[in-house]
């Protein structure tokens, strides 16, 4: 296979084991290998408090 002739998508198999991508609405999708999460709030505190509360589980 010829790297230089690949020219497909370079991140559609690309094994990441997060996957933080904003969503239409603002918000936060986080994904990891079990699949989704939760939907973290828009705004740096919320983010923070939901990533807090995520470690205590």
């Amino acid at each position: 296979l010829d790297a230089e002739n690949c020219t497909e998508e370079p991140f559609r198999h690309t094994p990441i084991n997060s996957i933080i991508r904003s969503s239409t609405t603002g918000k936060v999708d986080v994904y990891d290998q079990g699949g989704f999460i939760k939907i973290l709030g828009s705004s740096q505190e919320e983010f923070k408090n939901e990533i807090e509360a995520l470690k205590e589980k």
